[in-house]
């Protein structure tokens, strides 16, 4: 019975946030397994990718898994090949994801630098200003 229930759920989830055509391949970013009365279950729930451009809140407590769930969506995008941005704001996730970079580099037997730009604020010999607020000219 709750195998039925997770399916349907999962099921129903999966089509009510699913956008029109999307425009990259697979069901979108795998949020993991659907919990039903506290039992993980064997259906994924996703979220499009043309659903990606809209809102997203993740919450919760300190050590909750807010950064590994968003460190999961980089690790799905960079193994699929789409492009992304990050905000480390702790710091802590850049070498996680530059490893991610250098295996899938290793995997495919390709150089990933040329995809790659990595702004670090901190690093004061490569200091690089960006106000993601200011206008350029005539757009908003």
């Amino acid at each position: 019975m709750i195998n039925l229930i997770d399916k349907l759920l999962a099921s129903a989830w999966n089509r009510l946030v699913r956008g029109e055509s999307h425009s990259f391949d697979g069901p979108g970013l795998n949020l993991g397994s659907l919990v039903v009365d506290g039992h993980a279950t064997k259906n994924n729930v996703y979220v499009p990718h043309g659903a990606r451009a809209e809102h997203l809140a993740l919450l919760g407590r300190s050590g909750s898994g807010k950064s590994t769930l968003l460190k999961w969506f980089a690790f799905q995008d960079i193994r699929d090949d789409r492009g992304f941005v990050f905000f480390d704001l702790h710091g802590d996730a850049t070498p996680e994801l530059l490893q991610v970079i250098a295996d899938e580099e290793r995997k495919r037997g390709t150089d990933l630098s040329g995809k790659l730009i990595l702004i670090e604020p901190g690093d004061h010999d490569y200091s690089v200003g960006l106000n993601v607020l200011e206008g350029d000219g005539g757009h908003d």
